[in-house]
């Protein structure tokens, strides 16, 4: 037998290690943390509907100035017809020429809201009644209101004048 003898100095015996380890790392591809995500994007709806509805839409006193004239306390009924209990507020705007106030004056009307809680009417928003239940709650959802108004004591016109009454209704 014919003995062959090979001398391997250092840099081929490193050589020889890089690519037996090239083979191997293409057999067997390494464990590597990989940019591999998904994404699941969840939207919840809570399926709250605020709506509240008022059997009354408008209101036409006539009384003189400096008088007062009123409806009865039940005269209107806002009711939640919603799902979803709330907190009901109210705001009134001035009328052409007067102003909402809380006493009569020369071109300034009191305007008032009695019901679940008696309250002068004014043009910033407030709450009337901090908790109108739902119906599918059990409670009651609905409150009867009435209202009143004082009229100017003066005025500088004998137009007549309109304002708005608005109720709006929030999440509890």
């Amino acid at each position: 037998m014919l003995g062959v003898s090979i001398e391997v100095n250092k840099d081929m015996k490193k050589l020889i290690a890089i690519i037996i380890l090239g083979m191997m790392v293409s057999a067997f591809p390494l464990a590597v943390e990989a940019d591999d995500q998904q994404i699941i994007n969840a939207t919840f709806n809570p399926a709250a509907t605020v709506a509240i509805v008022c059997n009354q839409t408008t209101w036409t006193p006539s009384c003189a100035l400096g008088g007062t004239e009123a409806t009865d306390t039940a005269w209107g009924n806002l009711s939640n017809t919603g799902n979803v209990n709330v907190i009901v507020n109210v705001s009134a705007t001035n009328t052409e020429n007067w102003l909402l106030g809380s006493a009569p004056a020369h071109n300034v009307t009191a305007f008032n809201m009695t019901g679940f809680a008696a309250i002068n009417l004014a043009t910033s928003s407030q709450t009337w009644c901090a908790e109108l239940e739902a119906p599918n709650n059990g409670g009651q959802a609905w409150e009867h209101f009435g209202l009143n108004v004082d009229m100017p004591t003066t005025s500088s016109t004998g137009e007549n004048q309109h304002t708005a009454l608005t109720f709006t209704a929030e999440v509890l």
